[in-house]
């Protein structure tokens, strides 16, 4: 289901570490591209993590925020990619232990949870776009233990083992969370015709 979620050409520019090696040298330019493919990435994540947009923007806020403060003391023994994808789930993890547990687990009306275009990489089409949401839907009513795991194995195809170093818990813990998460993903996907009837068609869901 990955690649149904994710478009890796916009945040291309995150894996060239000549652009970084010029934004930390202090060129506006790259810096700027750099920033917009940062965007893309964090948004990303923090979308299919946090159910209200409100919510969600100033997670992202924060995210960025994090991300360019620390960007001159980043080494290259990770990939950048990765080391945003770790700022970015503290920051969505740091969301949750703010609010009270049951208000951050109260779904969000339908109307909420509309996209705005902007929150869509130019590149997507329509199928896919729409594809994107009805998953997410689904995602977002998964608790967020599971679903920050689900999504970072999902959307990243990060490991087991790298999910744990990410969400600060054992491997044990990350994979009961993956396994869980996806039982509960696929039994709620299977209850919705249309999307299951999209996936069966592209070979990813299976009955």
């Amino acid at each position: 289901m990955g690649s149904l979620i994710m478009s890796s050409d916009v945040t291309a520019p995150l894996e060239d570490p000549e652009l970084l090696a010029r934004c930390l040298a202090g060129d506006r330019a790259s810096r700027e591209e750099l920033a917009r493919a940062c965007l893309v990435r964090v948004r990303r994540t923090v979308f299919m993590a946090v159910s209200r947009p409100s919510d969600a923007d100033d997670v992202v806020q924060d995210a960025i925020s994090r991300i360019f403060a620390a960007l001159p003391s980043f080494r290259a023994d990770a990939k950048l990619s990765t080391w945003i994808d770790r700022i970015s789930i503290n920051a969505v993890r740091d969301h949750f232990r703010r609010r009270p547990i049951l208000t951050a687990l109260l779904f969000s009306a339908p109307s909420d949870l509309e996209p705005a275009p902007e929150r869509f990489a130019p590149d997507v089409d329509w199928e896919r776009r729409r594809l994107s949401e009805a998953l997410r839907r689904h995602l977002l009513r998964i608790r967020p233990p599971k679903r920050i795991a689900l999504m970072l194995s999902v959307a990243y195809g990060y490991s087991v083992n790298e999910i744990a170093t990410m969400t600060d818990c054992s491997v044990e813990t990350a994979k009961k969370r993956l396994q869980h998460g996806r039982r509960e993903l696929m039994n709620r996907v299977r209850k919705d015709p249309y999307l299951f009837g999209l996936l069966k068609e592209r070979g990813t869901c299976q009955t």
